[in-house]
Parts: C-alpha cells; sequence; structure tokens
C-alpha cells in the first residue's frame, strides 16, 4: 500500500485515549523491545499521568514526545529524551510505530522529521540511539537517515526480563542526509529545511534492502522533539514500494 504524509505532533494530555488505545493494542508486539513498563501502564488514566508529566518535563528542556501520523492515522510514537545543553546539545532518540502499519518506511520518515528539527529548530548539535543487536529493521532506519554506527554496548538496557547487548549509534548537525521533504502543518508545501529527492532516496535504499538477511518487522527505536505537525509531502513520481525496516521501541 503506498503512503501518501508521515507526520508528527507534540503529544498533549488530550492524546492520552490514544496513546492507552495504541500501547493496548501493541502490547504484545512490543513485549520484546521494551523496558519493564508499571502495572496500568496502557490506561488512558496513566497516560493522563505520563502526559502531564511530559508537560513538566518539556517546559524545563529535558523531553519531547511526539504522536507519529500516517496518512492522518495514529502511527506510533517518537521520543527525544537525555537532553543536554551547553557544550553538548545532545539529545537520544527513540521510536515505535504499531504493528499494522510497520514496514511501511515510516519510522524513516518520522525520524527524519525529528532530525530536521533537532538539527534546526531544537539547536541541537548531536542525536544518540541504540538498537537491539539483532534489530536489523532498527538499523536500517537509522542508517537511512545517515546514522553511524559507533560501536557494541554490553547489558546496556533491561529489555524483555535481561541485560541486552545494544549497538549504539550517532549522527551530528554536520552529517549529510540525502534531501528532506517537509512542509508545515498547513500543508502549503512550503519546505523551510529544503527537499527530498525521493526517487534518488528510493534507488538508495532498495539497493541496500537487497543485502538484508532479516527483512522483519521489528518496531521502531529513537528519540522524542517537539515540534507542530511536520509533514512527509510525497512526490509525483513514485516507487512502486518501500523496504521494510524498524526499531527497538523506547518511546
Amino acid at each position: 500500500m503506498s503512503l501518501v504524509s508521515v507526520s508528527i505532533h507534540p503529544l498533549q494530555v488530550r492524546d492520552a485515549d490514544t496513546l492507552a488505545a495504541l500501547y493496548t493494542a501493541n502490547r504484545d508486539f512490543l513485549e520484546p523491545f521494551d523496558p519493564p513498563r508499571p502495572e496500568g501502564f496502557a490506561t488512558s488514566a496513566a497516560q493522563r499521568r505520563e502526559l502531564k508529566a511530559l508537560e513538566r518535563e518539556r517546559a524545563a528542556d529535558r523531553l519531547e514526545r511526539f504522536l507519529i501520523r500516517a496518512d492522518g492515522e495514529p502511527a506510533g510514537v517518537i521520543s527525544v529524551s537525555r537532553i543536554s545543553r551547553g557544550p553538548f546539545q545532545n539529545a537520544g532518540l527513540g521510536y515505535w510505530i504499531t504493528e499494522s502499519m510497520n514496514g511501511r518506511g515510516i519510522a524513516t520518515r518520522a525520524v527524519g522529521l525529528v532530525c530536521d528539527w533537532g538539527f534546526g529548530q531544537a539547536g541541537f548539535h548531536r542525536f544518540e540511539a541504540a538498537t537491539l543487536v539483532d534489530n536489523i529493521a532498527s538499523q536500517t532506519v537509522l542508517r537511512r537517515n545517515t546514522f553511524t554506527e559507533i560501536g557494541l554496548s554490553p547489558r546496556y538496557l533491561f529489555i524483555n526480563g535481561a541485560w541486552r547487548d545494544h549497538i549504539l549509534f550517532a549522527r551530528t548537525a554536520e552529517d549529510s542526509r540525502p534531501g528532506k521533504a517537509l512542509s508545515t502543518a498547513d500543508n502549503r508545501g512550503q519546505a523551510p529545511w529544503g527537499s527530498w529527492n525521493r526517487d534518488r532516496w528510493a534507488e538508495q535504499s532498495q539497493a541496500q534492502a537487497l543485502g538484508d538477511p532479516s527483512r522483519r518487522a521489528g518496531q521502531r527505536l529513537g528519540l522524542d522533539l517537539p515540534q507542530p505537525g511536520l509533514r512527509w509531502v510525497d512526490r509525483p513520481k513514485r516507487r512502486a514500494a518501500w523496504p521494510r525496516c524498524g526499531s527497538d521501541a523506547r518511546a
């Protein structure tokens, strides 16, 4: 199925019911990639508390979380956490995509939008992310967004009942990306950070996909960031399909 647009929207308290429904529907899907969750985490009441806490963290410039929408439908969450200012100007990236929308390139585009926001409006110099060693899909998402593999971190996070090794990635503001296509939320087609050469990117990513031994859906790993309604805009010329990709759920 072709995808018209992907957009990211800063999460608000009014989104509690939407998040509760997403977490409930994807509980089993996310479990292999998730840290321990408290009892009742997927309820509307718990999500409302989480989002109220987010408002405080956002005001302190420590955390941002976005709702990802695909063709207008809720598709997942992307978060920017561990924000550090001063000489570091660094943040961590975490994300996940709902099981029903996995494998459609949504995470790749959402990470691209967050990077454009982060290196633009938010003023970051560096993003970092980590994936489980066997999460090839998540690693593909990061590499397609010009993240560089740093190395292996043994027993990095407690995931699904065990301390799990992770591969660390990073991207700085100086790192290039093979184009970008953003418009403002009013969808007037304005692209304040430039245009994405979609055909060229599709050719490169399809070529990379041929070498992927695992095409499992996985999930999407990354970090949160704030910005109203950034949107991926499709070009008139389209490829028949987008390669599958994904990353670890930390959002």
